[in-house]
């Protein structure tokens, strides 16, 4: 299957439209994907009192990108 939207466009379709009802970072909800090396960096600030809508790490942005990335492959194929 070919995907007629750039890789750019369905993220940010999937972060527009992630479930809010569960720990979700940028279209990554923790329910599904508890193991996503990118709770470590958010638990990180949680600890230190900061709410997951005010982070802002590179760290976090690649691995949102890689991760989104690898899920958009795949429906590619």
């Amino acid at each position: 299957m070919i995907l007629s939207k750039t890789f750019d466009e369905y993220l940010s379709e999937v972060i527009a439209t992630s479930d809010k009802l569960y720990y979700t970072y940028l279209g990554i909800n923790r329910k599904d994907y508890p193991k996503w090396e990118g709770w470590k960096i958010i638990f990180e600030y949680k600890n230190d009192g900061i709410a997951i809508k005010e982070i802002s790490d590179e760290r976090l942005d690649i691995l949102v990108r890689n991760f989104h990335y690898l899920i958009y492959l795949d429906k590619s194929n």
